[in-house]
């Protein structure tokens, strides 16, 4: 379950059901309204990965497709609307053996979308970072922060009041 407020006061949640499906609310105030975003039809698909943020009355929805099929296909989804126009955009395909994982999202007090995601091969971890631009309507291409090994987990990006970006992550000793 994720929810948020948009600057209208209207709720928006987002809840992924035992039937695989991922299914969005919206409360007006008066009642609400209930919209499938997603619904997974093969159980060698899973979303491992789902959340839901609004800036003003923007609100976004990210997920992450994982496949438990060796030559499937992995999948970010960014939907973008408010009221009743919304916008899809699969904004990456993965491989599952990259073992892509979301680590992080949130919007900054522009209006920006950050993400964190991590990637494994060859026993190292690969943090990447990317970010959508309202402005642009576009994501930028992923960068890869830093890699390490596998002594860190949980990883969180913020930002601060002057837009720069911190990364924190859990160390394992």
């Amino acid at each position: 379950l994720a929810a948020t407020i948009d600057s209208c006061d209207n709720v928006h949640v987002l809840a992924y059901t035992t039937i695989n499906q991922l299914v969005y609310y919206q409360w007006n105030g008066v009642k609400w309204q209930r919209q499938t975003v997603e619904y997974l039809r093969t159980p060698a698909q899973d979303i491992s990965f789902f959340t839901i943020m609004a800036y003003r009355d923007t609100v976004h929805i990210m997920y992450y497709i994982r496949s438990s099929v060796r030559r499937g296909t992995e999948f970010l989804i960014h939907y973008r609307g408010n009221g009743n126009k919304w916008t899809r955009q699969r904004v990456w395909t993965f491989t599952p053996d990259s073992l892509t994982a979301i680590e992080s999202a949130f919007i900054d007090s522009l209006g920006n979308v950050h993400l964190l995601f991590s990637q494994q091969s060859d026993h190292q971890l690969s943090l990447q970072y990317c970010c959508f631009s309202p402005s642009f309507s576009s994501w930028t291409h992923p960068i890869t922060i830093y890699k390490l090994g596998r002594e860190c987990s949980e990883f969180y990006l913020y930002a601060d009041p002057h837009h720069r970006l911190h990364e924190i992550g859990r160390a394992h000793v």
